[in-house]
């Protein structure tokens, strides 16, 4: 499936690359030609950005060609074989360190480092292999919490999980979230202490630290256990109200059919489907930090982590016009741009100056994700790619009720992770 995407990639950007150069002819044949990658829903703003870019620098000519690639489809191509994509695109950052060893990042100039830290201060982080900046921090709440419709439940009621499904459930609502993207897999885990971190240096994992195979507080059962039983739980104990929307992307799509349907009760998931919400919702309108959860291995109730993530432009080592690359990349980072990405997705900025305005301080979905990120958050750090696929197994088997022996799961499920170290190693 990926070849197929990598193949159909390429073809699309012969086909830009002809298109622009065709363009670029008709004005003379001197235009700076440079390809852009953005996630479908930033498309407008992104082709506004550009136009803006290019009025702020009318001394050159440029054709830039505007694509609607996500995040992970762009890092599977630039993993995979970078000289086929773009020269600016958007990423999750959680692959910085994956991307800079598969030679996809270009290294950001001293001139620009200089800015980007007075302007993000620890943010900057994110864009950093070995203590230098290889990418360019778009937002700081590629993280997820919880949107829900007051209608159906207070504030008080959406700090429990069982509370909200059962609000949803009374009011023949539904509870959604991505249940089988490894993304969120070991959140009730994260929540109650569990830890799993790859050490690098650079793009090599040196090693693999996790104590999901200890046991949990009560003695019998590791945490990898405790946050599969939850998983179970929810599957088989809520069924008809806790809804898997599948991966990240067929989620947003499913929130947006049951806001349409009116099905919408709550739903796990990240700033990217704030306006929408939103706009269906409207007065009703309400979005909090994930919901504590009360496991049944031992009656107690736990906090419900997230990712403390981000996004970043990379600029491709490959691109033909590298500083003009650059400087694009830069523009879309600048107070300006952030501030009217906030304007028009939703998006947290990074830039500590934009945060400080008040119309993100006083929106609901910025608060929520501050909010949760107080509340057992894990930084959300590059992992090997089989990590994520142990993930997702893992999550699967539990929401499709395939888990006979749930101690042996558990520990298989670690025995992954350990492996995926190894993997990568090769």
């Amino acid at each position: 499936m990926r070849k197929r995407f990598i193949a159909l990639i390429a073809c699309g950007a012969l086909a830009a690359t002809s298109l622009v150069g065709f363009a670029g002819c008709g004005g003379g044949g001197d235009a700076i030609k440079l390809k852009l990658w953005g996630p479908e829903a930033q498309q407008n703003s992104l082709k506004q950005m550009v136009e803006e870019f290019k009025k702020q620098n009318p001394d050159q000519k440029y054709s830039i060609t505007v694509t609607p690639v996500s995040e992970g489809d762009a890092y599977s191509v630039m993993s995979s074989d970078p000289t086929i994509g773009a020269d600016v695109f958007a990423f999750a950052a959680d692959q910085t360190a994956n991307l800079y060893a598969k030679g996809a990042l270009s290294q950001v100039s001293s001139t620009d480092v200089t800015d980007l830290e007075a302007r993000m201060g620890n943010a900057l982080d994110f864009g950093k292999v070995n203590d230098k900046v290889y990418a360019y921090p778009i937002s700081i709440d590629n993280g997820f919490f919880m949107y829900y419709d007051s209608s159906i439940m207070t504030a008080e009621d959406a700090k429990s999980l069982d509370t909200v499904l059962q609000k949803c459930n009374d009011a023949g609502k539904e509870f959604i979230m991505a249940a089988t993207d490894g993304w969120y897999t070991l959140s009730f885990a994260y929540g109650m202490g569990g830890k799993v971190t790859y050490q690098m240096d650079g793009g090599n994992y040196l090693g693999v630290e996790t104590n999901l195979d200890e046991m949990g507080p009560d003695g019998t059962h590791s945490y990898a256990a405790y946050c599969a039983q939850q998983w179970i739980d929810l599957s088989k104990n809520w069924t008809g109200t806790f809804k898997n929307g599948g991966t990240g992307e067929d989620t947003n799509t499913y929130i947006g059919n049951m806001l349409t349907a009116g099905k919408f009760g709550a739903a796990v998931t990240g700033m990217w489907n704030a306006s929408k919400i939103q706009l269906a919702l409207g007065d009703h309108y309400e979005a909090t930090r994930l919901p504590d959860w009360k496991s049944s291995l031992d009656n107690k109730t736990y906090k419900w982590a997230s990712f403390a993530g981000a996004k970043c432009f990379g600029v491709n080592d490959h691109s033909k016009n590298l500083d003009e690359a650059h400087k694009l990349a830069a523009f879309l980072v600048s107070d300006w741009a952030m501030e009217k990405r906030f304007d028009d997705n939703g998006i947290c900025p990074a830039s500590k100056t934009v945060a400080a305005l008040d119309k993100v301080k006083n929106d609901k979905a910025a608060s929520a994700i501050n909010e949760q990120i107080m509340y057992s958050s894990v930084l959300d750090l590059s992992k090997p790619q089989s990590y994520w696929d142990a993930m997702t197994g893992l999550a699967t088997d539990c929401e499709g009720g395939n888990v006979d022996d749930l101690n042996a799961r558990a520990l298989d499920f670690v025995q992954e992770l350990r492996d995926a170290f190894e993997e990568a190693e090769e």
